[in-house]
């Protein structure tokens, strides 16, 4: 099993639990870098990563008080395929996503804090 852990200097590093339950680093340490930002105009998709071959992982938190609506296959909208995030809410990719993500919000100037690595 591998799993992402993070250090005390804030940097990431993937390891791996070996046959006899021991932790071994699998791979090289990721810095996260700040994707945080606000909905530049409202009702409108806007990139919130760009396409990124080199990201291992990405998180995004609504901090606003509407939903916001994220997609990693298309422009964002409010509906399916992109999820839902309501206010408060936290969503990590379960996997590695390398493409563009966008995002959509209903309300110019709705925030969201948001990493990759």
């Amino acid at each position: 099993m591998t799993m992402e852990a993070q250090r005390p200097d804030r940097a990431f590093s993937f390891v791996q639990v070996d046959g006899l339950g021991r932790l071994m680093v699998v791979a090289a340490t990721a810095h996260p870098v700040d994707a945080s930002g606000t909905i530049a105009v409202g009702g409108t998709p806007q990139a919130l990563l760009p396409a990124n071959p080199a990201r291992r992982g990405a998180w995004v938190q609504n901090l606003s008080a509407g939903d916001l609506w994220l997609s990693d296959v298309g422009a964002a909208a409010a509906a399916p395929p992109a999820l839902k995030l309501v206010p408060g809410a936290y969503y990590e990719w379960p996997y590695p996503t390398d493409g563009a993500v966008s995002v959509f919000g209903a309300t110019t100037g709705q925030a969201y804090s948001a990493r990759e690595w």
